[in-house]
């Protein structure tokens, strides 16, 4: 199985979406509100959802995740450096669903 990473617009994603069964989302990478997240995750897909600090504020960006995870995400993707508590409560409601945690790691300056 491939996993593809896609953002852009809400309508290429669902697009790709139709065509893959496993992608990384960007939303972080989107101009998306909350109907948008829900619409992508609660697509039949095996979905990473991720939304990277910088474009959105955290309060934002923890709205999203937490939307992906009740819509159906099967995995949740956050920095090995996400603050304790953000990280804490995003697990903590992840929990009881079938969406797993994955922390990454990031250089971008050595392989």
């Amino acid at each position: 199985m491939l996993c593809v990473s896609l953002s852009g617009s809400l309508e290429k994603v669902l697009a790709h979406l139709a065509l893959t069964d496993m992608a990384e989302i960007r939303m972080d990478l989107m101009d998306i509100e909350i109907e948008d997240v829900r619409a992508i995750f609660s697509m039949p897909a095996n979905l990473i959802a991720t939304c990277r600090k910088g474009k959105y504020p955290d309060d934002i960006r923890k709205t999203y995740l937490l939307e992906a995870v009740k819509s159906g995400a099967l995995w949740v993707d956050l920095d090995i450096e996400t603050d304790l508590s953000f990280l804490e409560e995003i697990n903590e409601k992840r929990e009881g669903r079938a969406c797993k945690l994955i922390l990454s790691y990031h250089n971008y300056e050595n392989t």
